[in-house]
């Protein structure tokens, strides 16, 4: 089955879209590894598989405060938190591409707040940030859509929603008219 996203793919982006579903099961398959060759107590859950693909991504540094983040902090409770990097409450988005891993201070610090936001009275310390993230996508480890979240400046919320809600509404429109085709009589599907 085609995802509607997939079918107004053309044969050449298909095989490129699997190609990286590929290397993004190969990068979780590493961290569970990574995982597996360590301590068995941090365990290759979710999280903490996550908290490893987020944590390598970035160097092994906080995006934030540039410092290093050491294994022992990574797993140790209390010490560090994974962010995400535009407020969920106000993008409502919960990717992997929103996410970072970074110090518990840092994370209390920037609250409910974007990065420039947060950092646009201390403007050397965003320029900071983004230049670290800048470096980040060029080495190849952070992908660009991520690298953009955190130099956002705005949040565009009211289009999301919208997009969200049309699509919702044609997909709730299409289910009446399929299960009208299931039922004799039209007037059981409301």
């Amino acid at each position: 089955v085609e995802m509607a996203r997939e079918i107004r793919q053309s044969p050449k982006q298909r095989r490129e879209y699997s190609s990286r579903i590929r290397e993004i099961e190969a990068e979780r398959d590493r961290a569970k590894q990574f995982l597996d060759d360590r301590d068995q107590r941090y365990g290759a859950r979710g999280a903490n598989i996550l908290k490893v693909q987020l944590w390598e991504q970035q160097n092994h540094n906080c995006p934030y405060c540039g410092q290093k983040i050491s294994q022992t902090q990574l797993f140790n409770d209390g010490e560090t938190d994974i962010d995400h990097i535009l407020p969920y409450s106000r993008s409502l988005d919960d990717s992997q591409m929103n996410k970072a891993v970074c110090h518990r201070s840092c994370n209390a610090d920037k609250g409910n707040q974007t990065p420039y936001e947060w950092l646009s009275h201390q403007p050397e310390r965003y320029e900071q940030v983004c230049q670290y993230v800048f470096t980040m996508m060029r080495q190849g480890k952070m992908p660009y859509r991520k690298y953009k979240r955190f130099t956002q400046k705005e949040l565009a919320l009211d289009d999301f929603i919208a997009r969200q809600l049309n699509t919702t509404g044609y997909i709730a429109k299409a289910t009446v008219e399929y299960l009208k085709c299931l039922f004799e009589n039209e007037h059981a599907v409301l």
